[in-house]
Parts: C-alpha cells; structure tokens; sequence
C-alpha cells in the first residue's frame, strides 16, 4: 500500500499573488517586505516570483509614465508640468516654457 507523503505542500503561486507581487516590487518593497505580505519566505518568493520581481519596477514606471503623458496631452497641466521637469524643461519664474518664450 502507497503512503502518503508527509511535509508541507507544493507552493503554487496564485494569479492574486503574482499582481500583488509585482506592484510591490514596482513600489520599491523590499524582498523581506514582500514576502510577509503574500506569507511566504524570501527563498520561496525568489524561486517562485522572480520575473515579477524583476519587471515589477519596470512595469510600474511605464504604467506612471504612460498615464502622466496621457494626462498631460489631454491639458492637465499639472501633468504636463511634471512631464517637462522629467525631460529637463526649463521654465522661467513665472512657470513659462522657456523654449516657447524666448
């Protein structure tokens, strides 16, 4: 008669947890911090998450960027704003693109 094995489990990630761990990775969680969330170790979260690990931050600063360029084309000008600081636009005191107001 076949016996049953003792021991933990077989990990088996969830859709839930593969999100959760990449938008934590692309907030700039630790891995410590990560794995407590989803109640796992950091061993276990690198052998079974490493490409959410890895295109967590990535993924992150796209979906920001794309969505403050959208923003910003749209008129926001807050958005433009920043859009401009994060490509080196210079301004004068008043707020003006200097490209445009020269």
């Amino acid at each position: 008669m076949a016996r049953a094995s003792a021991g933990r489990r077989k990990f088996e990630p969830t859709r839930e947890q593969r999100n959760m761990v990449e938008r934590a990775a692309g907030l700039g969680f630790t891995q410590e911090k990560i794995a407590a969330l989803i109640g796992t170790t950091k061993p276990t979260l690198e052998k079974h998450f490493r490409e959410e690990l890895d295109r967590g931050m990535a993924v992150t600063q796209f979906k920001v960027g794309n969505s403050l360029v959208d923003n910003a084309l749209s008129g926001c000008r807050c958005s433009n704003l920043v859009h401009q600081d994060a490509n080196g636009v210079e301004r004068d005191a008043s707020g003006r693109n200097q490209k445009h107001w020269v």
